[in-house]
């Protein structure tokens, strides 16, 4: 007997170690299983699982090692989930052991032992069997889509099948999801939510706390490893009826799975941008699919993958299309700075809206995705820019930090009292972000309160949590945000957002950049007028009549999405073609590009046999990054495209297969990015 070990480290490929000497049968080694074995040049045991058991190995018997211990007496994971590794291994090109370690809490993968921790265990636990569930107040007034979404939901709980929830914001999707779920725990089962950002999770906890009177897991990298472990086991055992978390509680294990929910499924939050380049949402909805439960994608402006499937049959399609209670669509008005006066940014026009709903005591949110006093420092007798050592970015001026700092590698330095390049005296700030902002308006308004909320100020849990209850109070005041502040809240005395700079999407390399730009207006614009006042948007634009924009002010986001979508078509972009990749940093300037060049050559070379004939596959590069130097290593990209993704992943296997056996694979650090959502 021969056991094939996927080992817990970044190394491709399964080992096969011989079982340990008291020679266990195959019954009593089940796959899944965490064992210790020697490893390498390691001097301690490293945790691998038991993938698979065979009668013969490839490797001579004398070379093979033993299991030095087993861990588990039954497998550490359900079958569904194992079926789910093996997935997640195939589909993102990554190491087996990178896979299992998604699944598996750090206490697990570092080798230690799958019971409670001691001071866990003398903490009680609420039998979800026999939960209450409280019936929902009649107080609460849905309307007819409400209705109709929610019973649709509930027809399908037990049998696998794909939700999107579109709609509006404000729309009430919130509550469609708690009475699916409330229907789920009186069935004994349990739901996951997923939701974008750490930001929204407490205010999402706080309603399903008021809701339901059962215990509820919560799983992000904000909580400490002992606690997440806590809620780790609390949902694999079915102590926890609620599982609540960020990407990576995709996959948390669960007892009694029956309803996913993937809140804002189109938010870029949701794709990992390290290690394993996974997807929440897609692995959630193949999970759903091994599982047999259903999945609601939610979202006002979802994904164009996520809409291309519902063209196509694959997802079934459930509308809200009017905002919950007694709220209306917000006025929206197109402001051309250069037809103004501006300061810091802002528009005369706005100022005095500003003013308005601030004297009747309303509240104002202004929006602008950039941090800092200053985009630059910028000389302006040679042109001198202060830059980033590290990358190949502009150095951001903090006027109350007195310091420059790159927003990439977090670099900091006092700024110079002269030019660098030409001594001239002194140089200037050029561009504003929201510390510039928030100066600015607290001299025009000094009797009203500011909460700036980006991630200079908002640095943990309680510092949001102390921002957000200032604003709930509903005082008027001045709300100051980034993306943090664009999706997911619910102020009710908000009536006025002010967006002040779009106009970088619109020439961007990145074909999703005008995408994203829809979905930011239509989100940060959904945050006025949720209550009884009417809402008003001021969106200031250099462009205010592109063809775009003007679609998606005056038809809505679903005509945006169909015109984007047939760009998309015409250009043989994805969701019609399918992408990977490969991306490559060294310290070296040209090593990256050396190794994609290989690989490059490499697959031309296998295009040229016979079984490449009908692999329509694409290749575009290498070319350098966006941003070429990024923390002291200079980065260059591969894109492989291909309009059948079984021919994408198919070249992709036989070429990492031929990677892996040249020594240039070490060259250069590298890894695959299957459908990549940026390119920068």
């Amino acid at each position: 007997m021969f056991l094939q070990i996927a080992i817990l480290s970044p190394v491709f490929g399964l080992f096969d170690y011989l079982p340990p000497k008291d020679g266990l049968s195959a019954d009593v080694l089940p796959i899944g299983l965490r064992v210790l074995v020697p490893f390498g040049q390691k001097s301690t045991a490293t945790t691998g699982v038991i993938i698979q058991i065979k009668d013969s190995s490839d490797c001579p018997l004398n070379k093979l090692k033993q299991i030095t211990a087993i861990l588990d007496t039954d497998p550490v994971l359900p079958s569904t989930l194992f079926h789910l590794s093996q997935w997640v291994c195939r589909y993102y090109h990554c190491p087996p052991g990178e896979a299992w370690n998604l699944f598996l809490p750090k206490r697990l993968r570092s080798g230690k032992t799958n019971a409670w921790p001691l001071r866990a265990g003398k903490k009680k636990h609420k039998d979800h069997s026999s939960t209450t569930v409280p019936t929902v107040s009649e107080a609460i007034q849905l309307n007819e889509y409400q209705v109709s979404a929610i019973d649709r939901i509930r027809d399908s709980l037990g049998k696998f099948n794909t939700f999107l929830l579109e709609g509006i914001t404000g729309s009430g999707k919130t509550e469609v999801y708690l009475q699916a779920i409330e229907s789920v725990i009186k069935q004994g089962k349990q739901a996951l939510i997923l939701v974008p950002e750490i930001a929204l999770t407490p205010q999402t906890l706080s309603r399903f706390e008021q809701r339901f009177s059962c215990t509820l897991a919560v799983l992000h990298s904000g909580v400490s490893e002992a606690t997440r472990f806590y809620h780790w086991k609390m949902a694999t055992e079915g102590l926890a009826p609620i599982v609540i978390g960020t990407r990576s509680a995709a996959f948390v294990p669960l007892k009694h799975p029956g309803l996913f929910v993937v809140d804002e499924e189109h938010d870029l939050s949701f794709k990992q941008q390290t290690g394993v380049r996974y997807h929440a949402r897609d692995v959630l909805l193949m999970r759903a699919s091994l599982e047999g439960c259903p999945i609601v994608l939610g979202s006002a402006t979802p994904s164009l993958e996520t809409l291309h499937n519902v063209k196509q049959g694959k997802y079934t399609p459930v509308t809200l299309p009017n905002r919950a209670g007694n709220a209306t669509a917000s006025r929206v008005t197109l402001i051309n700075p250069r037809n103004e006066k501006t300061v810091s940014g802002i528009s005369e026009t706005l100022r005095h809206k500003i003013s308005e709903h601030l004297a009747n005591h309303r509240q104002v949110l202004l929006f602008l995705n950039r941090r800092g006093y200053a985009a630059l420092l910028y000389c302006e007798s040679c042109g001198f820019k202060a830059r980033c050592k590290r990358c190949d970015a502009s150095l951001v001026y903090h006027h109350k930090k007195n310091c420059l700092k790159c927003h990439h590698c977090l670099s900091t330095t006092t700024p110079p009292t002269a030019c660098p390049k030409c001594q001239a005296t002194p140089l200037k700030p050029v561009g504003i972000g929201t510390e510039k902002i928030e100066k600015t308006v607290s001299e025009w308004f000094p009797e009203y309160a500011i909460v700036r909320i980006d991630r200079d100020v908002i640095q943990h849990p309680e510092a949001l949590q102390s921002a957000l209850s200032t604003i709930h109070t509903g005082v008027p005041l001045i709300i100051l945000g980034t993306q943090m502040i664009s999706k997911g809240h619910h102020f009710k005395n908000l009536t006025l957002v002010g967006i002040l700079d779009i106009d970088a999407a619109f020439y961007s390399a990145d074909f999703r950049s005008q995408e994203r730009l829809g979905q930011l207006i239509m989100q940060v614009g959904g945050r006025a007028g949720r209550e009884k006042h009417q809402g008003e948007i001021v969106l200031q634009t250099h462009f205010p009549e592109h063809p775009l924009l003007t679609t998606l002010l005056t038809s809505g986001y679903k005509a945006f999405a169909e015109a984007l979508l047939a760009e998309r078509m015409a250009m043989e972009l994805p969701p019609y073609t399918h992408q990977i990749l490969w991306q490559a940093e060294s310290k070296h300037a040209t090593r990256a590009n050396e190794l994609l060049t290989w690989i490059k050559n490499k697959s031309l070379s296998l295009m040229r046999q016979p079984e490449f004939n009908t692999r329509h596959v694409h290749i575009m590069g290498p070319v350098p990054a966006l941003m070429e130097k990024k923390i002291g290593y200079y980065r260059a990209q591969l894109v492989v495209q291909a309009s059948d993704r079984k021919d994408l992943h198919y070249w992709i296997d036989r070429l990492l297969a031929e990677l892996q056996a040249s020594p240039i694979r070490t060259s250069a650090r590298w890894v695959i990015n299957t459908d990549p959502q940026e390119v920068l």
